[in-house]
């Protein structure tokens, strides 16, 4: 779960599953100093990109760094929660 820079409107729930989530392409996708895509990057060239991946986000207004959460995300929270939680339950790895 993280912001995701789908650059669509603010306030979208954003997903993409295995397959559909890129590697590491030389943007930043996330302010963070290494961002998933850096991550998934390197356990692909070692071999060990896990067979199931989910990433569930949102938009954020704005992507510079920061130390809260928006107030936008922090409402948007329990969607993005519970759209995981559903995603775990179809993997079989929460009842």
């Amino acid at each position: 779960m993280d912001q995701i820079n789908a650059r669509v409107a603010e306030w979208c729930l954003c997903e993409s599953a295995t397959g559909r989530i890129p590697v590491f392409n030389g943007r930043k996708h996330a302010g963070h100093k290494v961002t998933l895509h850096e991550v998934l990057g390197l356990a692909n060239v070692r071999g060990h990109v896990p067979p199931q991946l989910h990433m569930v986000g949102a938009q954020p207004a704005d992507l510079s760094v920061g130390v809260d959460l928006s107030p936008t995300i922090t409402a948007m929270l329990p969607q993005i929660l519970m759209r995981a939680e559903d995603i775990l339950r179809e993997w079989d790895l929460l009842n």
